[in-house]
């Protein structure tokens, strides 16, 4: 069910319907074996439009929430969320197939078990666990939604998936860093189903593949104030992942090339979140496979420049159009040699 054609749901206006122009600074733009017509893309041609629907809190009574982040009214199940949605280059979204079984799945065994739920009564912004989990998305996606349902409901509750409410990761530190307080937080229990009395749901603020601009405003008021000392303004940036993922086979190689170029290796995408954020503000390039990794670009400043290292087969716009929301100087390295074939396609190395 989508909540933006919903019947069920109440709702206020957060902001109303507004067309941004974006004028990308490319700088130089390679590909190396590569076939993808990414380069042929309306937005590295020069400025491109894009008209943000209306943003919307939406709210719906007696909403139970299992499994973390599948939320169910009488109605049927309200399917708003990035793991379900896959999205279109028009903006719509469908459902795919094994999601849709995944979730009917979920459900048969959430109506067939005998537990009650705990029953809050508070109004509570359902945030769901938007890209499954990663960095870019919590931070655009999901991370602004809560600072404009406070700002809305200064009273109001947040149910987020217990991993999310930690402060020991990078998720915890930026809602205490937003002033997010802990007794304001449902953590949610994987095994555990929840009954909200009122649940609130705020729209995406994304849309076609690019970035609102609320989400700069929301997000840079407070990154302006934290200081950092840098070894070197220039950084390559280490992928902050655990697993086999869009990995450069021939990663020593790519590092020592910037290394003689004057730039300092680090994972910034695993360094402490304001430590993250300050370093966006005060380090003039930086280098870094396409990924979570370069979602500090919403604290960056015009000017600096990104070398994007893009493997074939991940050639989304997501990034690009937040370095030109910015006003950074986006080069990119398009790359077609797989140097190993992995399942999932994303595990691929290059």
């Amino acid at each position: 069910m989508s909540l933006r054609d919903s019947t069920i749901a109440s709702h206020h206006t957060l902001s109303d319907e507004v067309t941004v122009q974006r004028t990308p600074r490319l700088g130089v733009l390679r590909k190396d074996r590569s076939s993808n017509p990414k380069f042929n893309h309306s937005w590295y041609q020069g400025t491109y439009t894009v008209t943000f629907p209306d943003v919307c809190c939406r709210i719906v009574e007696n909403v139970i929430v299992f499994n973390e982040y599948i939320a169910v009214h009488d109605a049927g199940a309200i399917v708003d969320h990035l793991t379900t949605f896959r999205g279109r280059a028009d903006g719509t979204f469908h459902l795919e197939d094994a999601t849709a079984s995944s979730i009917r799945r979920d459900l048969d065994d959430f109506r067939s078990g005998a537990d009650e739920p705990d029953v809050i009564e508070e109004l509570t912004l359902i945030a769901h666990n938007e890209g499954g989990g990663t960095w870019g998305h919590w931070l655009v996606e999901n991370l602004p939604r809560i600072l404009l349902f406070k700002r809305l409901h200064p009273t109001g509750r947040i149910a987020l998936p217990r991993a999310y409410t930690e402060p020991s990761n990078n998720f915890g530190l930026s809602l205490r860093f937003y002033g997010i307080e802990p007794e304001s937080i449902i953590a949610l229990d994987k095994h555990k189903s929840y009954r909200f009395r009122s649940a609130a749901f705020v729209d995406q603020v994304t849309h076609a593949g690019a970035a609102h601009p609320l989400i700069f405003y929301l997000l840079q008021s407070v990154a302006d104030t934290i200081q950092v000392d840098l070894v070197s303004s220039r950084l390559f940036i280490d992928r902050a992942t655990g697993r086999p993922s869009r990995e450069i086979e021939n990663l020593s190689e790519v590092a020592q090339c910037a290394l003689d170029k004057g730039f300092v290796r680090g994972p910034l995408g695993s360094a402490p979140f304001e430590g993250q954020a300050a370093i966006w503000r005060r380090a003039t390039h930086f280098v870094g496979v396409l990924g979570s990794d370069l979602t500090g670009i919403v604290f960056g400043k015009a000017g600096q420049e990104i070398l994007s290292i893009t493997p074939d087969f991940h050639g989304d716009n997501f990034f690009f159009d937040l370095a030109a929301a910015k006003g950074m100087v986006w080069h990119e390295l398009l790359c077609g040699q797989r140097a190993a074939e992995r399942t999932p396609r994303q595990d691929r190395v290059f």
